[in-house]
């Protein structure tokens, strides 16, 4: 299991920031440390916008857990996808999966109450389905917030639907597709991660996208030899002979 299982009020601090993310990913280079990339981004007004104390936070609280400490070269892959021109539209893509995967409280709240509203045909969700997740959590008792809290983190998380396209700012559920190059980017991501074939098809954070076992395997084969593998299908079991070496190579030859 790739995303953190912890529900911390720290979602209200560490949303979406996406143009926060934008403006440091490029900035960082390997090997720094949480308190030299924040004093450098501090010292060059990367954050001009920002107090000291909001881009510590940011750089060392959310950054580096968010994509530095999951994978130290993470931050250069997806600078250069960027830099390469991927649209904004499948870069939040992205970044809403490592959002997920840090943020236990939106990873959940996509799988427990997104996706049954889409499976029911929903086409609306009222904001409101935020506030009462988290009262149903304290009643179950997994968190023990205090009331401001829990409107805190509800607007957070109406907030960071919006951020990555998944909820209209009207209430509208939006499709959750994942476009090909973010399909073909977690699948590779997975693979260099070391996970077999199999363990890619049943990763769980298909969910954050609404997508089945079926549907993987769909998309698999749908892409094989343009997405740079060749896929074999039978039944319930696939076999992917992978081209690219790393995922380096297989950005440099997608984009």
């Amino acid at each position: 299991m790739r995303y953190n299982t912890n529900l911390t009020a720290q979602f209200a601090q560490g949303a979406s920031l996406i143009n926060e993310t934008l403006i440091l990913l490029p900035a960082y280079q390997e090997g720094m440390s949480r308190r030299q990339f924040s004093k450098y981004v501090i010292e060059n007004g990367l954050m001009s916008s920002c107090t000291e104390r909001r881009i510590t936070n940011v750089v060392e609280e959310v950054f580096f857990k968010r994509f530095v400490e999951r994978n130290p070269v993470l931050p250069k892959w997806l600078a250069t996808v960027r830099e390469k021109g991927l649209l904004l539209e499948e870069f939040r893509q992205l970044l809403m999966v490592y959002c997920a995967r840090d943020m236990a409280i939106y990873y959940n709240f996509i799988t427990d109450v997104l996706n049954p509203l889409r499976r029911e045909g929903r086409k609306s969700m009222d904001k409101n389905y935020a506030f009462e997740f988290l009262k149903d959590l304290q009643e179950e008792g997994k968190i023990n917030w205090k009331e401001t809290v829990h409107k805190k983190i509800s607007s957070s998380l109406n907030t960071a639907l919006k951020n990555f396209d998944q909820v209209s700012s009207k209430g509208k559920i939006l499709d959750s597709r994942p476009s090909d190059f973010t399909f073909l980017y977690f699948i590779h991501e997975l693979h260099f991660a070391g996970l077999s074939d199999a363990a890619i098809v049943n990763d769980s954070d298909w969910q954050l996208f609404g997508m089945t076992k079926e549907d993987v395997i769909s998309r698999i084969m749908d892409l094989s030899i343009k997405g740079g593998y060749i896929a074999q299908s039978s039944g319930d079991l696939i076999t992917i002979s992978w081209n690219h070496k790393t995922m380096e190579e297989f950005i440099d030859a997608t984009l």
